[in-house]
Formats: structure tokens, C-alpha cells, sequence
């Protein structure tokens, strides 16, 4: 895992200018084009958007890309038709609102005369000047040749009748349209959502938007808890509302913010992404947490099963202890002075450094000493190097140096029950003699690192 930077200019119009790295991202906020160095370094708060990513793993050959195409083209030809209804019936609602305009003046008038009917009669219980009585009868008699208008009478009944079935009608393609779509998508692109009652395991931002997609537009649901890796290559761009929508759906949450936790350079703390789902009170849901955070927002995952932390100051340390889950993972970062720390892990815990270099290997078994409690009696502790990049010479020194008068080599002195070193630059025969080496200390090297300490 090669993140050094490059510090040469480029003339590729798709290569970033400063790391001289394929241009894969978008930040929103900031309208421009970035590499994976300039999102995790320089836009990492920011809103960042990987469009071919969304796409790539479902339609990922051109036989995929044609079906897409072609059932899609049906689909709009069906919402089409679907539309043009729509038209229809917003067009009957139209003219619903204009004969309601004729109505409501009809009413306006009926009850204008309504209320010279009820004066009219009034003025005939009082004695009314005989010239009067002309002007107020003909207003009686209008009135009463309006009430009987058999014509109007049936325009009302029929216009209303017309008015009810149009409207249970409209209702009922209303529905019958939702649904047909709803079932032609579903039937088009199935694997658009997640499955139903298996255990979901989301790496990268794809996955994510999937299981979004999937919580929001269907019925499925994991079985477990589910695990989120957000990764340097794959980052998890919609971390937060991922998230919540989880713990709203009562899901226990694996959460791996590997970007920072196995990061070679220093990177701001994650409680800024973990800052929504924390304040919406879904702490508790985090049942595994691997990244950077602070204690402040630490304490509010009160749940935790297994706890990593990145170590980037010696309060970090303190930090780390407080969470009761048994064992823990711990990864220094090389802000890490030996000198500033005075608390050590507990025990049963792994101490990992990412992409050692030969150079580092006395900064790091100084930091070890520190970290560690070298008394027995003691549990032990792992050392995990991911992505190593020690050669021969560097291992060896690993493993023979003396630790202050003793002549033992350090990682035995120090409590190491096993080292788990990543290596793909070391030869099978510089492997054997390694082997060899560590196995005279009756402390055994492994190769290979468990699920826990993978780094994609």
C-alpha cells in the first residue's frame, strides 16, 4: 500500500497536478476535481461525490449495460402512458375548479334571494304600505320559479354523481399506477437492493448507497449486526446518514473507519464523522469501533465489544483503557513520542504499525516499551505489522535487538506472544531464516494477518 507522495507535475488532463494520482473524486463545496490523496488530506470534511463507482459494480459488462438499456426504455414508455393519465385527471380537476367558480356564484345568488324571500315574507306579517307589496311578490315568485327548475335540479344531481365517480377513479389509477411501477423497477433491477436476512458487509461507498437504497425502497433487512468498512481505496462518502438510518432500523453496527486507522500520516480525528449519529443519541448501536476519536465522543458508545484505536497523542492512551471490551487493537501513529507517554494499554491488547521501515524499528520498540508491561506475570501482547515494508535486515533487527542490559531480544522481553507481519517483498528463503530466527525465542511469525487487522 504505496501512499508516498508525488511531488512531480503532471500534463494529464485526468492526473492530479500535485500527487500525480488518477483524478476519481468531486468536491461539491469546492468545485473541483481530486485524487484520493487530496480527498483524505485536503477535502476530507467535505462533500465528496465518486459517480462511476456507483454504477461500475452492477453494470460492470456491456451485456448488463443492454439489458439496463432496454428495460429501461420500457419502463419510460410505461411511465409515460402513466403521465399522460396524470394530465388527464389534473385536467377533470381543472375543470372541477371552474364549474366549482359557477357554483359558488349560483349559491351566492340563490342565497341573495333566499334572504329577499325571508324580508319579503316579513314585511308581510307587518302591515305594508299596499304599494310595496308588487316589488316584494315578484322577488317570491322568482325565487320560488328558481327552486323549481327541474333543469337545475338535474344539472346538480349529475354533476355531483360525475364528480364522485371521476374522483374514486382518479384515486384508484392513482394507486394502481404507484404500483405497477414500483413492481416493473423491482422487476428490472433487482439487485439494486441489498439481501434479505444474511449479514451485510459494506466496504466502500457503492455498498453503502445500496444499503441505503435498500432500507429506504424495501422490506429487507440483515441478519446481525452489519459492517461498515470505510477503506482508502473505498471510502464511505454518505458515512453519516448510513449511519443513523442503521441504528433507526435497531441494527447493531461494525463499524471500521480503516482511512484513518491504519493511515501512515496523521489525519484529523473521527468525531466529526461520528459527530450526527452520536448527538441523534445511537451511540449504543456501535458494537466494534476501529478509527480516532476523543474521549468526549468515545463515552457515548456504551456498548462496544471491541474497541481500536489509532494512538496519535499519549492522552489517547487513557482513552483506550476506559473502554471495558476485553481485548482491543491499538495503532501508532508516528506523531507518537515515547517520551510524552506514561500511561501503558492494558493487557491482552495488539499493538499494530502500518508499512514499517527499517529506519522506524527503534522508534517503534521504544514506543512498545513504553506502551507495554514487560512484568509477569502478563497476557501477552501481539505485535501486528500490516502492509510491512522491513527487507531481511529490518526484521532481524526486530528481532535481535537487546532490550537496555538484557540480552533477550525485545519483542521477547517486551511480552509479544505473536508477531503478525504482512510482507510481499520478503523472498521465501529470507522468510524461512526469519522463521527460524523468531522460533529460537519460541515466539511464533505469522504471515498472514486475520480478518481484524486487514487493512482493504
Amino acid at each position: 500500500m504505496d501512499v508516498s507522495a508525488d511531488t512531480g507535475e503532471s500534463t494529464e488532463y485526468n492526473l492530479c497536478h500535485l500527487h500525480n494520482l488518477q483524478l476519481e473524486y468531486y468536491c461539491i463545496k469546492c468545485k473541483t476535481a481530486l485524487c484520493k490523496r487530496c480527498f483524505l488530506y485536503l477535502h476530507r470534511n467535505h462533500t465528496v461525490i465518486l459517480a462511476e463507482d456507483l454504477l461500475a459494480e452492477e453494470f460492470e459488462n456491456d451485456e448488463k449495460k443492454k439489458i439496463f438499456v432496454d428495460e429501461g426504455k420500457d419502463v419510460v414508455k410505461f411511465l409515460t402512458t402513466e403521465i399522460k393519465n396524470c394530465d388527464h385527471y389534473l385536467y377533470c380537476f381543472k375543470l372541477f375548479r371552474e364549474e366549482e367558480c359557477k357554483w359558488l356564484d349560483v349559491k351566492k345568488n340563490l342565497l341573495t334571494q333566499k334572504q329577499s324571500l325571508q324580508d319579503t315574507i316579513k314585511k308581510f306579517t307587518v302591515k305594508e304600505e299596499l304599494e310595496e307589496a308588487p316589488g316584494a311578490l315578484w322577488t317570491f315568485l322568482r325565487a320560488k320559479s328558481f327552486v323549481q327548475d327541474d333543469e337545475l335540479r338535474m344539472t346538480l344531481r349529475e354533476v355531483n354523481h360525475k364528480i364522485v365517480y371521476i374522483m374514486r377513479d382518479a384515486n384508484h389509477v392513482f394507486w394502481d399506477c404507484e404500483d405497477a411501477a414500483k413492481l416493473k423497477l423491482s422487476e428490472m433491477m433487482p439487485q439494486e437492493f441489498m439481501p434479505n436476512n444474511v449479514q451485510w458487509k459494506l466496504t466502500g461507498d457503492y455498498k453503502a448507497q445500496k444499503a441505503l437504497a435498500t432500507l429506504e425502497n424495501s422490506k429487507n433487512k440483515p441478519q446481525g449486526s452489519v459492517i461498515v468498512r470505510s477503506t482508502t481505496e473505498k471510502p464511505v462518502l454518505c458515512l453519516s446518514p448510513l449511519l443513523i438510518k442503521l441504528a433507526e432500523a435497531g441494527l447493531d453496527i461494525e463499524l471500521h473507519l480503516l482511512d484513518s486507522f491504519w493511515s501512515r500520516y496523521s489525519l484529523p480525528s473521527d468525531c466529526d464523522r461520528l459527530e450526527p449519529i452520536l448527538r441523534a443519541g445511537h451511540g449504543d448501536r456501535l458494537r466494534v469501533f476501529y478509527g480516532h476519536v476523543e474521549a468526549k465522543s468515545q463515552q457515548s458508545m456504551k456498548d462496544l465489544k471491541r474497541f481500536g484505536l489509532r494512538l496519535e497523542e499519549a492522552k489517547d492512551v487513557e482513552t483506550f483503557n476506559s473502554v471495558n471490551c476485553g481485548s482491543g487493537i491499538v495503532s501508532v501513529s508516528r506523531q507518537l513520542q515515547p517520551v510524552h507517554i506514561t500511561e501503558q494499554v492494558k493487557e491482552n491488547t495488539s499493538l499494530c504499525c502500518v508499512e514499517l521501515e527499517d529506519g522506524e524499528v527503534p522508534w517503534l520498540l521504544a514506543v512498545a516499551t513504553k506502551l507495554i508491561d514487560c512484568q509477569p506475570p502478563t497476557e501477552g501482547y501481539d505485535l501486528v505489522l500490516p502492509a510491512c515494508r522491513l527487507t531481511r535486515d529490518g526484521v532481524a533487527q526486530l528481532l535481535e535487538m537487546p532490550a537496555c542490559s538484557s540480552l533477550r531480544p525485545v519483542y521477547y522481553s517486551l511480552g509479544f506472544r505473536h508477531v503478525y507481519l504482512q510482507s510481499t517483498t520478503l523472498s521465501p528463503s529470507d522468510r524461512e531464516q526469519l522463521e527460524e530466527m523468531a522460533s529460537r525465542n519460541d515466539k511464533p511469525l505469522t504471515w498472514e494477518l486475520n480478518e481484524h487487522f486487514l487493512i482493504e
